[in-house]
């Protein structure tokens, strides 16, 4: 590991004990229609944790919000329901911009929208009433914080001291391995950020790079990171897709500032057998997306099988590159003809209850008891938002607001 900052890397001990089960962070109301409380935000990016404040409210019916970052419409998808999550129905394509591409999404603790622009190399922040109610473009577009030093940001999302995390795949293609970054911005300069700002990380992580060796005691290289999530202990967690792991950092803010490179995940999740396991095992296939229950339970979403994989987190030491069997497999009824394709999008609602996009059927599944559930699963319901594009980000996040 080498640095080029202040100082260097150290690490400091934890200021909460650890606990095994990392749940979404903070998990602020109930998805119902007589809830009391006005915004439940949570986050996917990578993906399933990172929730926004709530916002004060008195009884009453509430609607709630899934968006979805939407890379070919170069919009925000939108699905509203007045009864939680039940019945979701895909409501419109908010358009950001025929100059931009959304690659991940965020509500910052300030309850502004963040939506990362590949193409751009910005985030957009926008007011997220203005989203709600169908435009995002005029003085719904608060601030364009152009990301120094940045080459492709996709996944974003916020940690516990309010500071934004972007993932830059540094220009890799499916084909092209590039050291990838993960940037940390300050809380202060992102939450006053107002028009078009340009703002430097303060701290920028490089996963190791150069390392493709198959022995157990090697970390597979970064590649193609796509979202990013924190746990309720403020880890940072990152899907990686052509590399087919997914990845854990424990102390992302135990490193010294500027860039930081070589840092080795404390657990990377591979597809590759450990000794006198089946070569041939082929289970995590291009990861997208994560999210957590409240049962320790962490999903991944993928797209090259109809596959939604669930792990048990006591189950992924901290030990670098782990081979673990999912505790369950999560097969949906995803038309393959065209394909293979997956549901690449993953959360949780505070229910418990599991819902998935599959990105070229235009189809949001929702289970159930998805901590039960194995093998081929009938959805309980399936919404499909025909003609609504496709995602890359794969990044889901939850609202609520008072039904006007």
């Amino acid at each position: 590991m080498q640095t080029t900052g202040h100082q260097p890397r150290t690490r400091h001990a934890r200021a909460h004990a650890t606990s095994a089960t990392p749940p979404q962070r903070p998990v602020t109301s109930r998805l119902t229609a007589t809830a009391t409380a006005a915004l439940l935000t949570l986050a996917l990016a990578a993906c399933g944790a990172p929730s926004g404040p709530t916002d004060p409210g008195g009884p009453g019916t509430l609607t709630t919000y899934l968006l979805l970052d939407n890379w070919t419409a170069r919009s925000v998808s939108v699905m509203s329901s007045e009864g939680g999550s039940a019945d979701l129905a895909f409501e419109s394509n908010v358009l950001l911009g025929l100059d931009v591409t959304p690659c991940g999404m965020a509500i910052g603790p300030d309850g502004r929208v963040y939506v990362t622009d590949h193409q751009g190399v910005r985030v957009l922040v926008i007011d997220r009433e203005r989203l709600l109610d169908g435009t995002a473009t005029g003085d719904a577009r608060l601030a364009a914080i152009e990301l120094e030093g940045l080459v492709q940001p996709c996944g974003v999302a916020f940690d516990a001291s309010g500071a934004m995390w972007v993932a830059d795949r540094r220009g890799a293609t499916h084909t092209a391995s590039q050291p990838n970054w993960l940037a940390q911005f300050d809380a202060a300069q992102v939450a006053a950020a107002s028009g078009s700002v340009s703002l430097a990380p303060v701290r920028t992580l490089q996963p190791v790079h150069n390392t493709t060796s198959i022995m157990l005691d090697t970390l597979f290289a970064s590649w193609w990171i796509t979202s990013l999530t924190f746990d309720d202990q403020d880890r940072l967690w990152y899907t990686d897709r052509w590399r087919w792991t997914v990845s854990r950092i424990d102390d992302p803010n135990g490193y010294g500032t500027g860039l930081v490179t070589d840092v080795e995940p404390d657990m990377q999740l591979t597809n590759a057998p450990v000794v006198g396991e089946n070569p041939a095992v082929q289970f995590m296939v291009n990861p997208h997306s994560l999210a957590f229950d409240g049962a320790g339970n962490v999903y991944i979403g993928t797209n090259g099988a109809p596959n939604a994989l669930r792990y048990a987190v006591d189950d992924l030491p901290s030990n670098g590159r782990t081979f673990v069997l999912p505790a369950a497999t999560l097969t949906l009824p995803i038309p393959q003809e065209d394909g293979p394709f997956g549901p690449l999008a993953v959360t949780i609602d505070e229910d418990g209850t599991l819902l998935t996009a599959a990105n070229q059927a235009r189809q949001l599944f929702r289970v159930t008891a998805p901590a039960t559930r194995d093998g081929d699963v009938t959805p309980d319901a399936v919404t499909t938002w025909a003609d609504a594009g496709a995602t890359d980000g794969a990044t889901f996040v939850w609202t609520t607001r008072p039904t006007p």
